[in-house]
This record gives structure tokens, C-alpha cells and sequence, in this order.
């Protein structure tokens, strides 16, 4: 008898336990949805802003530069319209030049016009890359980002994807701060049934067996152990920082 007691008391302490991991990982996945919102809302935002400046800035060009051209052209051209000899038609003849030229900014602006923006929206992969681009106005290193276009994120959950957010900032800021690096090439793609997410740059370099848990590493690595995802990191005095993270597409 109480053999059995005790086994329903262990099955009971371990459905508790269940039922309590359940829930916090429920939890985990509606502030990682609320977070993800927030910054796609963000990044939507800074999207119009960017559309809107360029607009104008097409609208601007259109106005003082094409329309204004246009005019004196038409000017000149109306000024030589009733003559007829040598000169006049080679002038007249080098101002149907110049309008060849602006039917090629005028198709040039025009294919700027359509470009479609909006399909970037919500996109994860412009969430990503708005962030490295956004590192090029804080310190002196050049980002270059290469995030392949064929990766499906709506095939990983918001909590793998707002980890590697929050992991891809930390480390580029990390890039920033210490690296003093000249450039830093950022590359996202999938292999071997592994997404990498790979960070290098041409900086100062450390020694890795002497790493501390400092500059944000132990954040990073916690963030990584729970999307069952590993970091490696390698370091050259003087040559360089590659930091790479690999979560496993199985266990997504």
C-alpha cells in the first residue's frame, strides 16, 4: 500500500512538473511573439519613413533635374526649328542626344518608383538586415551582410527567431566596441540541416582561451542553449574574430 502511495505521488510531483514546464514554455513563446511584433511594428515604421524620404528625393530629381533639362531643351530646340542650315541641324542633332539621355534617367527613375518595398514587411530577413545595415552608423566598421533569400522563417518558431536577434545584436555590437575592425561580413544560411549564423570580422583579435564571460558572451551563450544551438568562436591576435552560430533545423 504504500508502495502505490508513493508511486501516485511521484506521478502526481511529475505531472506538476510537466504541467509547469508546459506553461513556462507557453509563456516563453507569447513574450517572444510580443517581442517579435514589436520590432517588426518598429521596422515597419522605419520602412514608410524610408519610402517616404525616398519619394521625395525621386520627386526632387524629377523637378530640378529631368523637368528643368526638358524645358531648356525644348527652348533651344524651338529657337532652331526655322533654320536650316549646317549648324542648326547639327545642334538640333545633339539636343535629340540629350534627350535620349533623359529617357534613360526617366526609365531609370521610373524602375526606382516600382520597387515594390512593401514586400519586405514583416519579412524576417529584412528584420535581420536592417539591423547589421543600421551598425554602419555607430562606429567605424564597415557591416556586410550575405543572408540567403531561400531560408523559410516561417518554418522556426518566434523563440528561435528573436534569440537570434537579440544574439546577432549583441554580437555586432560587440564588433563595434572591441573588435576596432575595418570590416565585418555577416552571413545567415542553411546547411547541413543546420542554420548558421556566422559573424566575421578583420579586427584586433583575442586570445580565446582567456575569454571571460564579459562583453555580453554569457547572454549570448545562454540564449543559445535554449534554441539547442552551439557558438564557436575563433580568434587571430591582429587577424581577426569569427563567431559562429549553429542551431539544429531538427529540434526547431
Amino acid at each position: 500500500t504504500a508502495s502505490i502511495a508513493i508511486f501516485l505521488i511521484i506521478l502526481i510531483i511529475r505531472d506538476r512538473i510537466s504541467r509547469r514546464k508546459e506553461l513556462y514554455l507557453i509563456q516563453q513563446k507569447e513574450l517572444a511573439d510580443e517581442e517579435l511584433f514589436n520590432l517588426t511594428k518598429e521596422f515597419q515604421t522605419s520602412l514608410v519613413k524610408a519610402k517616404e524620404e525616398e519619394q521625395k528625393k525621386l520627386s526632387k530629381e524629377l523637378h530640378d533635374g529631368i523637368v528643368n533639362k526638358i524645358y531648356g531643351i525644348r527652348m533651344m530646340l524651338g529657337s532652331l526649328n526655322a533654320n536650316s542650315d549646317e549648324t542648326s541641324k547639327s545642334q538640333r542633332l545633339g539636343y535629340i542626344k540629350e534627350l535620349h539621355k533623359l529617357e534613360s534617367e526617366v526609365r531609370d527613375l521610373s524602375h526606382d518608383l516600382n520597387t515594390d518595398f512593401s514586400k519586405y514587411v514583416g519579412e524576417f530577413n529584412f528584420l535581420l538586415e536592417q539591423l547589421v545595415q543600421n551598425n554602419n552608423t555607430i562606429g567605424n566598421t564597415y557591416f556586410i551582410s550575405k543572408i540567403s533569400h531561400v531560408i523559410d522563417w516561417n518554418l522556426y518558431s518566434s523563440v528561435v527567431k528573436i534569440n537570434i536577434y537579440r544574439i546577432l545584436q549583441e554580437l555586432l555590437q560587440n564588433v563595434n566596441k572591441y573588435a576596432d575592425a575595418k570590416e565585418c561580413l555577416v552571413q545567415i544560411y542553411e546547411l547541413n540541416n543546420e542554420l548558421i549564423i556566422e559573424v566575421k570580422d578583420d579586427g584586433v583579435g583575442f586570445d580565446v582561451s582567456s575569454l571571460t564571460k564579459g562583453i555580453g558572451l554569457k547572454n549570448i551563450q545562454e540564449r543559445a542553449k535554449s534554441i539547442d544551438s552551439e557558438i564557436e568562436i575563433k580568434s587571430i591576435i591582429n587577424e581577426g574574430t569569427t563567431i559562429k552560430l549553429k542551431v539544429k533545423i531538427r529540434s526547431l
